[in-house]
């Protein structure tokens, strides 16, 4: 199965999009917490300088999911933007781990 990741940031209440989705003829598939813990070679101030896609090509997250499959991964992802920002391509590595304290702990 392909997977595609999309990330938006929603200003209204969630409930309100759900139900404004489903009045366009979505359906709601499947609902899970993603929590991402972001880790990066650099300090706070040099991360603030940076693009956006230059923190997330340089930098490695676990990525815990809470739902009917829960799971706890070590990731990397390599994006491509085109000139408007979007996402045009993605390289993903992703690793099973079996403790999310342990895991944010080394790093």
């Amino acid at each position: 199965m392909k997977e595609t990741e999309i990330t938006v940031q929603i200003l209204d209440d969630v409930n309100d999009l759900i139900n404004m989705l489903k009045n366009k003829n979505f359906s709601l598939e499947e609902e899970f917490d993603m929590i991402d813990y972001y880790f990066s070679k650099d300090d706070t101030e040099t991360l603030k300088k940076l693009e956006y896609i230059d923190i997330i090509n340089h930098s490695f997250l676990v990525r815990q999911i809470i739902g009917d499959d829960n799971s706890i991964n070590l990731m990397f992802k390599s994006k491509e933007l085109d000139e408007k920002g979007n996402v045009i391509a993605e390289e993903k590595v992703k690793t099973p781990v079996e403790n999310l304290e342990k895991t944010i702990k080394i790093f």
